[in-house]
């Protein structure tokens, strides 16, 4: 089991263990309650958590079974989705409530994502791909302006970026933007209306765009900080050129 799939099972058994004690809670007071009115406004509220403690048992078990068989085409979409909109941001919530690794619980949130993409994956042609990369992946000391795509990348190679353009040339694909935060790349996104993005970026950068950019699908490739955070990060080349590779449509 990773690391990633051990942290959301374990986050995931603290929230539900703290819905089912909010329902016992619940019908302890309905039992001393004397007041009729009171009694059956806690009922209310001891179904509609029995309803939701279901609820999140159901999308729990979903989002396992989707992550252990890297398979998500058996699904409704409405379920795939839940997990997603619902239950991993609760568990990233509840893992900054009681001071866990966040980052473990986003690297899922992002791998399952990743899967749910890949499930309905289509070939795309060049130009209705958008690849987004973190201001941070420009060398500190590089002199070159890069927010209007790579153009001006000399591909001196003391960074990602030069690799990242090789193969974004390779495969013809001419939207690339470094963005300078997450404001920017929702508006880029916003603006060229690509068909799917590939997005670079730390796991929280990666998490927060996926939960605000829902009508256009976005696979997230986690970057590398040898450096520290958002300092000369870099990326597993290899990974970023298969997956691109993967979207683009054969003839092109």
């Amino acid at each position: 089991m990773d690391k990633s799939l051990k942290k959301f099972i374990s986050v995931s058994f603290i929230f539900i263990t703290l819905l089912v004690l909010m329902f016992v809670a619940l019908e302890a007071i309905y039992h001393n309650f004397t007041v009729y009115v009171y009694k059956y406004l806690d009922l209310g509220l001891m179904l509609l958590l029995a309803l939701s403690i279901l609820f999140v048992l159901l999308v729990f078990s979903q989002i396992i079974v989707v992550y252990s068989r890297k398979s998500a085409k058996f699904l409704p979409k409405w379920l795939k989705k839940a997990g997603l909109r619902f239950l991993l941001p609760a568990a990233i919530s509840i893992a900054g409530l009681f001071k866990l690794d966040k980052d473990s619980v986003r690297t899922f949130f992002i791998n399952y994502n990743n899967i749910l993409v890949e499930a309905g994956i289509n070939k795309y042609s060049p130009d209705e791909i958008l690849v987004l990369l973190p201001r941070c992946m420009q060398r500190a000391d590089c002199g070159e302006r890069l927010y209007d795509g790579l153009n001006n990348c000399k591909k001196c190679f003391k960074c990602s970026i030069g690799k990242i353009k090789e193969v974004v040339e390779e495969f013809d694909v001419n939207s690339v933007i470094v963005a300078t935060g997450g404001t920017v790349a929702r508006e880029t996104i916003e603006r060229l209306k690509p068909a799917i993005v590939l997005a670079v970026a730390c796991e929280r950068e990666l998490v927060s765009g996926i939960s605000d950019v829902r009508n256009v699908s976005t696979y997230g490739i986690i970057n590398m900080r040898p450096n520290g955070p958002c300092f000369n990060t870099s990326l597993d080349i290899d990974v970023f050129k298969r997956q691109l590779e993967g979207l683009v449509k054969e003839n092109n």
